[in-house]
């Protein structure tokens, strides 16, 4: 038996025992799927109960084959979500019968964190989810689909922190530092983002006003990043994070409808701004025509998000009136709008491109984080260079900068103040 099976049978053994399952075969499928999101490579396995017949589909995260990284504080992240936050949500809103409740994450087995790390949940592509293609747009049943689901999520969350503020900030308490801030600490990661920045404010209209006005995007972009990753309103809630289309499985019907969608990966989940999720998979995923539907999609999500808050008897009014989520947009949006144009090199990039730098053979040496970073850049380089990607990226920034999110004002005012780095470990 090979390192790897011994330690799925390993994971497999404890969710059977956790169960309560005496007789049970475990099964490990030990070829990885490596390349549908950078902090992970994801296994499947199977326990079949020898009493009853049941099969029970498991997929297994794991950190991914490189060193140089604290992989231990992402998976810390989730296990607080899974063990500690998403109960207490879901406590919540079974105390009312909901018309429609929030039920959009896959069933919780095991975790560890630290010297092994790995989140072992249901293996929902067995029941016919399966992931969006990540080069295509998110179409707009999809998009409706989603804010209504973050709807839901938020106003849960908003009701949890009114209700139960203790319990709130225990569990917010164990997530790490912010670590949005990973993705421009270490240097190199700065210039990953920069360049993508760079190359977006290139692709507008040089004689356009957006062109003229954003001149100093670039240079201070991730001045900019940083001041928008850190929201300082009073709306606050408990956020997904990382919620690029990559991190949402789509189960469609047989005429090709949504019927449903779960969300995954909660590594980068905080207490932050509601605004942080809907911006982030909003640029990361919608066409130029959806892009200027923002505030059709923003009533989507306040009557979903006001719906479950009436049916917890609270008044959305009091809580997040439509108004205020309208002004947060315009005021912490951009850290969306920057993550949008960052995952767009990425979900340009092929999978295959990426994938033999993680499928070296076991005896070889792993690539270490500054490998990685250097390997990874220079994949992303021909991206940016794309038509595919000036198009998406001008269409955000255009959009961006009509609607108010950024402005040579706001650029101005960034590098006239201080900002705050976080030191991740």
């Amino acid at each position: 038996m090979s390192e790897i099976e011994a330690e799925l049978t390993r994971i497999l053994t404890k969710i059977a025992e956790a169960k309560c399952i005496k007789h049970y075969k475990a099964v490990a499928d030990t070829v990885a799927d490596i390349g549908n999101g950078f902090l992970s490579s994801f296994y499947k396995g199977e326990i079949h109960n020898q009493d009853t017949g049941e099969i029970i589909s498991v997929g297994i995260k794991m950190e991914p084959p490189f060193a140089g990284i604290n992989f231990a504080k992402f998976y810390k992240n989730e296990e607080v979500f899974y063990k500690d936050f998403l109960p207490a949500i879901l406590t919540l809103q079974a105390k009312t019968n909901m018309k429609d409740p929030f039920d959009n994450t896959a069933t919780y087995f095991n975790s560890e964190t630290g010297n092994i790390n790995f989140i072992a949940l249901e293996n929902v592509s067995d029941k016919g989810y399966k992931l969006h293609d990540k080069m295509a747009y998110l179409n707009r049943e999809c998009l409706e689909k989603i804010f209504k689901i973050y709807g839901k999520f938020h106003a849960l969350s908003f009701v949890l922190r009114r209700r139960n503020w203790e319990l709130y900030e225990k569990i917010h308490n164990q997530y790490s530092s912010d670590m949005f801030q990973y993705f421009v600490k270490p240097e190199k990661n700065a210039i990953i983002l920069k360049k993508s920045i760079t190359a977006a404010y290139e692709s507008l209209d040089h004689d356009s006003k957006v062109y003229n006005e954003l001149e100093a995007l670039s240079e201070n972009c991730v001045k900019l990043y940083i001041k928008a990753s850190e929201y300082r309103g009073k709306y606050w809630c408990s956020t997904h994070g990382d919620c690029w289309s990559n991190n949402m499985l789509f189960k469609y019907s047989d005429n090709g409808q949504v019927e449903d969608i779960k969300l995954i990966d909660f590594q980068l989940a905080r207490d932050g701004s509601p605004i942080h999720d809907l911006a982030y998979f909003f640029y990361s995923g919608a066409a130029k025509e959806d892009l200027y539907r923002i505030d059709e999609y923003l009533k989507i999500y306040h009557e979903t998000f006001s719906n479950i808050l009436k049916a917890l008897g609270e008044d959305p009014e009091e809580l997040f009136p439509f108004e205020a989520l309208l002004n947060e947009w315009k005021e912490n949006a951009l850290l969306g709008v920057f993550l949008g144009i960052y995952l767009w090199q990425v979900k340009l990039l092929p999978k295959e491109k990426y994938q033999n730098i993680f499928n070296n053979p076991a005896d070889e040496k792993k690539p270490n984080a500054e490998e990685w970073n250097e390997i990874f850049a220079k994949l992303l380089q021909k991206t940016l260079e794309g038509d595919k990607f000036r198009e998406r990226a001008k269409n955000i920034l255009t959009q961006a900068f009509e609607y108010g999110i950024i402005s040579k004002e706001k650029i101005e005012n960034c590098f006239a103040g201080g900002y705050r780095l976080t030191v991740l470990g």
